[in-house]
């Protein structure tokens, strides 16, 4: 008899990969997809999406929609709980068995009422409070995977007594813990490396590359957000200054926010941010692009999508913080010949060999897409474990999947 799972995106609407080609308003979303995709390959379990999905249902799901007609921040608590109540009465028959969360930018507050009179986000009221929900009514432990170092739980929830809406796993990219506080709690919190880097799923357009390099990057520089030393990384990639009308002649251009701040900004070279609908037709005219780590040993998403267009990743670091694969799982931290940044003027030189070397590049291309493939075995492990009811509060199971926990 097939169990159901219940699984989620938190923070928002999930589209579909081919539909978010055609839509400028959504993020990279494949996690969620290509989870779904490799659940739907079990003969164990039965898969249920809740929340708002968007584009065609994949065959063997169930979608169940989040009731949030008229839902707002200007709402009643009062209309939230008939909303809510409806989502329940409607997922109850399936008889989920746990739930499974793709991280987002949830907001901190969902509850209307909420015993300290926080001002609630529409995002919290309509998209991370049904989520939230339905793990609190129908007691439904959650993994949650995280493609994002900014992106952890931090419902308020968790400190009111929705004992359920705390982690009891987190799968990442990384493996590390950590304290939180939430009004009188403090939470002992964990992720473990689980592969998640690579779980996205992907469409590979296929258009003439006609751009030498291109670098599609939130750099983070100078403009509020952690992880301001990326500056350092970026200038060994970017200079010296003198080869900066080079880059131009080879048509590069430096996407993202935040590059007005950088040391080496320039303007006609760092045009500004694209819409995340260009990101892939941009780099699906590229051969290359530079990649620079999120730092703290974070493997990142940005390999895959870089190659699933055809487009070489070149590897920046030789060990230092911010290193793009650290621990060398893909690359040697010694090829430096045709794949690793780290001195300055290596990019244009990169850029040059590869531009030249088309055959090459496009055997490295798919030597490193065979080498990336998903590792699913430790998502599998945890459903595995919580569907045969493992005890999670051990401390085997606490080092092995993580979670959040209160800390005494």
């Amino acid at each position: 008899m097939k169990r159901t799972v219940v699984v989620s995106k938190v923070g928002g609407v999930f589209y579909t990969r081919a539909l978010a080609t055609k839509n400028s308003k959504v993020g990279e979303q494949g996690e969620t997809e290509g989870i779904v995709k490799h659940l739907l390959k079990r003969d164990d379990i039965q898969v249920v999406y809740f929340g708002q999905w968007r584009g065609d249902i994949p065959d063997g799901m169930i979608y169940v929609e989040a009731f949030i007609d008229g839902l707002n921040e200007m709402s009643t608590g009062a209309y939230q709980k008939e909303c809510w109540a409806y989502d329940v009465a409607r997922l109850a028959p399936y008889e989920p068995k746990f739930a499974i969360q793709i991280a987002g930018y949830a907001s901190c507050n969902s509850t209307l009422n909420n015993p300290v009179g926080a001002a609630v986000q529409a995002a919290g009221v309509r998209y991370n409070g049904p989520v939230i929900n339905i793990l609190e009514k129908l007691k439904l432990p959650r993994i949650v995977i995280n493609n994002d170092p900014r992106s952890y739980p931090r419902e308020s929830e968790m400190a009111w007594g929705w004992d359920y809406v705390r982690p009891r796993a987190i799968l990442s990219q990384r493996t590390r813990t950590w304290p939180r506080r939430m009004r009188a709690l403090t939470f002992e919190c964990r992720e473990v490396y689980a592969g998640a880097e690579n779980w996205c799923e992907h469409i590979r357009l296929h258009q003439d590359k006609t751009i030498p390099c291109t670098v599609v990057s939130h750099a983070h520089i100078g403009d509020g957000c952690r992880f301001k030393e990326r500056n350092t990384a970026w200038q060994t990639i970017l200079s010296p200054q003198k080869d900066v009308e080079d880059l131009k002649s080879y048509s590069m251009r430096v996407y993202g926010q935040g590059w007005k701040y950088f040391s080496g900004y320039d303007p006609e070279l760092m045009p500004g941010p694209i819409r995340p609908n260009e990101v892939m037709s941009i780099l699906a005219q590229s051969k290359v692009c530079p990649v620079v780590a999120a730092g703290d040993n974070f493997y990142t998403s940005k390999l895959r999508t870089c190659l699933a267009q055809g487009c070489l990743p070149l590897f920046y670091g030789k060990g230092e913080p911010f290193t793009f694969d650290p621990f060398e799982k893909y690359v040697s931290l010694n090829n430096t010949a045709g794949l690793r940044i780290t001195e300055p003027g290596d990019l244009l030189r990169l850029v040059r060999y590869w531009d030249r070397e088309e055959q090459n590049r496009i055997e490295w291309v798919e030597e490193l897409w065979r080498v990336s493939a998903p590792d699913w075995s430790m998502l599998d492990k945890c459903v595995n474990d919580m569907l045969e009811d493992r005890d999670m509060n051990t401390e085997e199971w606490w080092q092995t999947y993580g979670g959040y926990r209160v800390k005494t």
